[in-house]
């Protein structure tokens, strides 16, 4: 069975029927859909960039929203920076982000 992507998680009955020649078998079985999240990085309004000034700390907002089927657990947030830059997050982990619904983080 192949439930189709776009399904959220969740317990869903299926009736199963065997017919050979006169004989006929039917048994009620279950899937249980366990769902994936899916995590999605973008600007408060969209946008990705920010000015900064040379040692001087910038905020820049970032928000992150889970549009899968189940909850991201522990979400920690991380970044590559050039030689001599410090980036940081607050928070540094989302404890827990059900899907449809995003929160937002500081990079600084």
């Amino acid at each position: 069975m192949r439930p189709p992507s776009t399904i959220d998680a969740g317990h869903f009955p299926v009736a199963v029927t065997v017919k050979a020649e006169d004989a006929t078998a039917k048994v009620d079985l279950a899937l249980d859909v366990v769902g994936q999240p899916q995590l999605q990085v973008a600007g408060r309004d969209g946008l990705l960039s920010a000015r900064a000034v040379a040692a001087k700390q910038t905020s820049i907002p970032i928000v992150i929203t889970n549009s899968g089927s189940a909850p991201a657990e522990n979400v920690s947030l991380s970044a590559s920076s050039p030689s001599g830059w410090k980036v940081a997050f607050d928070p540094a982990t989302i404890d827990r982000l059900v899907p449809g619904k995003d929160t937002e983080v500081q990079a600084w």
